[in-house]
């Protein structure tokens, strides 16, 4: 006697295919009215800001543009990826400018290219505060001060004079023997 072969499964009904939810659409440069670029050196860093306008002359997204590739420029990216998110999807820009106004990390220092602002915490502080001047007309930005006891981060530390090392003390001194 043959054995019989299962039988095979009865076919499973086809499944709906998924469904997004309704997105706003994202303004992209080649839907904007108009592109607004801000270009700063901050410690050495040279950071580009694109601000994405729409027909009533609000904004509707940021990008960055480093020079560099570094952790940096993937935090900026994502960060304007958010934030254009949720200026889609109606989150105010008050909202942004105060909770990453100030945000403090690097680079750090001077800022060469904005006679608004001359000192940022960071390259997202900028960035915050001068699209709260620019679009909010916010004067209540000021400057941050630059803490004493910290340097940039790319500052090489200052050199050591013959006249500043330390004093050795002669009961200490080794004497080596020759081996031979």
């Amino acid at each position: 006697a043959a054995i019989a072969a299962p039988a095979p499964p009865a076919p499973r009904p086809a499944l709906p295919a998924p469904t997004l939810p309704e997105l706003p659409l994202l303004l992209t440069p080649r839907n904007a009215v108009r592109e607004a670029v801000a270009r700063v050196t901050i410690a050495g860093q040279r950071i580009t800001l694109r601000m994405l306008e729409d027909s009533d002359g609000a904004l509707r997204g940021i990008a960055f543009s480093l020079t560099r590739d570094s952790a940096l420029r993937a935090l900026l990216d994502t960060t304007a990826l958010s934030i254009s998110l949720g200026l889609a999807r109606g989150v105010p820009l008050a909202d942004y400018v105060d909770a990453l106004a100030y945000a403090p990390f690097a680079p750090f220092g001077e800022v060469e290219g904005d006679v608004e602002i001359g000192y940022a915490s960071s390259a997202l502080d900028w960035a915050m505060r001068h699209i709260g001047r620019a679009y909010l007309g916010r004067t209540d930005l000021a400057d941050p001060r630059a803490p004493a006891n910290l340097t940039a981060p790319h500052a090489p530390p200052p050199p050591l004079l013959p006249l500043d090392l330390p004093a050795t003390d002669a009961r200490r001194a080794r004497r080596f023997r020759r081996v031979a």
